[in-house]
C-alpha cells in the first residue's frame, strides 16, 4: 500500500496529494492508500474570531479594511481546508488528521 504524510496547513500540498491519490487509485486499484494529514498551523478558528472581536471592541469601524481582510482570510482558509479534506477523504482508504497546535 501507499502511505502519504501531508502538510495540511498548505492548500498547495494537500491539493497535490489529492491528485497523487487520484493517480494511485487509477493506476493501482487493489492497493491501500493511507493518508496522514498534519496541520501545524497555530492560527485556529478560535484565535481568528477572538482577534476580530477584539478589533471590534477597540472601536474599529465595522466595515474597515483590516477586519474585512481578516474575515476574508478566515473564510478562504476554512474553504480550502474543507475542499482539501473532501478530496483526501474521497481518494484515501484511511485518513488520519493530526492537529499539532492542539498537541502543544
Amino acid at each position: 500500500g501507499f502511505q502519504l504524510l501531508i502538510d495540511f496547513s498548505s492548500a498547495f500540498y494537500s491539493g497535490l496529494c489529492t491528485s497523487v491519490l487520484e493517480e494511485i487509485g487509477d493506476e493501482c486499484k487493489g492497493v491501500g492508500r493511507w493518508s496522514i494529514a498534519i496541520d501545524n498551523s497555530k492560527h485556529t478558528c478560535t484565535t481568528a474570531v477572538n482577534s476580530i472581536n477584539s478589533a471590534n471592541s477597540t472601536g474599529m469601524i465595522y466595515n474597515s479594511g483590516s477586519r474585512q481582510g481578516e474575515r476574508q482570510k478566515l473564510f478562504c482558509r476554512d474553504l480550502n481546508y474543507g475542499l482539501s479534506m473532501h478530496g483526501l477523504i474521497e481518494n484515501s482508504d484511511l485518513l488520519l488528521p493530526i492537529d499539532l497546535a492542539l498537541c502543544a
